[in-house]
C-alpha cells in the first residue's frame, strides 16, 4: 500500500507518539524500524488492525482535526439514532471545531450535562473539553491533555462502530479511516 502523505500530522516518527496509543500486542511489534506515522497507519491498515489504526490517526491528528473527524464518523454512523440532547451537544462541538473559542468550549461544556455520557457524542465532548489545560490543576496527573484528547476521539469513533450493524462493521472502520487520511492529508473528511 502506498503511505498517504498526512500533512496535518506533525510526528515524524512513531515513536515520536507511540506511548499514547495504547496499542494491542499484536500491532506492538510493528513499531521496529521506527516507521513514519504514514508508514505504520500502512502497516496497521495492511494486518486488518483497523482498531488501532483509529488510535493512530485519533493521536496523530491536531486537536481541531482529530475532533472533527470524530464528529464526521460519529453523525455518519449515529446521527438517525441520537437523542435530541446527543444531537445539540454534536452541533455544539462541530461549532467549536469551526470557532475554537473559550465561549464555544463551554457551550459543549453546559451541552454534556444533558447527554449521554456513555455514549459517542460525550467522548467528543470530553475531547473538546481536554483541548483546554489549566496547569494549576493537576486533575488528571497520568495522562497529558494530548493523551486524554486522543483516547477520547477513539473511543468515540470505536463507540460510533457499534451503531452499525456487525455485517458492515468493518466498512464502516474503513470508510472512517479513509475520512481520518482525507483530513490529515488537509481535505474535510467528507
Amino acid at each position: 500500500m502506498r503511505q498517504p502523505e498526512l500533512v496535518k500530522v506533525a510526528a515524524r516518527r512513531i515513536t515520536d507518539i507511540h506511548r499514547r496509543l495504547c496499542l494491542e500486542p499484536a500491532s506492538q511489534g510493528l513499531i521496529d524500524g521506527d516507521p513514519t506515522p504514514a508508514e505504520f497507519l500502512a502497516l496497521l491498515l495492511d494486518k486488518g488492525n483497523h482498531r488501532d489504526a483509529v488510535r493512530l490517526l485519533a493521536h496523530a491528528l491536531p486537536g481541531r482535526e482529530a475532533v472533527w473527524w470524530a464528529c464526521v464518523c460519529v453523525r455518519e454512523s449515529t446521527a438517525r439514532m441520537l437523542p435530541g440532547d446527543d444531537m445539540r451537544l454534536l452541533m455544539a462541538v462541530e461549532a467549536w471545531v469551526f470557532t475554537p473559542s473559550v465561549e464555544n468550549r463551554r457551550r459543549v461544556s453546559g451541552a454534556m450535562g444533558d447527554a449521554d455520557l456513555t455514549g459517542p457524542v460525550a467522548f467528543i465532548g470530553a475531547a473538546v473539553a481536554s483541548t483546554h489545560h489549566d496547569p494549576r490543576r493537576a486533575e488528571y496527573p497520568r495522562h497529558s491533555p494530548e493523551q486524554l484528547r486522543g483516547m477520547a476521539v477513539a473511543g468515540a469513533i470505536m463507540l460510533g462502530a457499534q451503531y452499525v450493524e456487525p455485517a458492515r462493521r468493518q466498512d464502516a472502520y474503513t470508510d472512517f479511516l479513509r475520512r481520518g487520511v482525507a483530513i490529515a492529508q488537509g481535505g474535510s473528511g467528507h
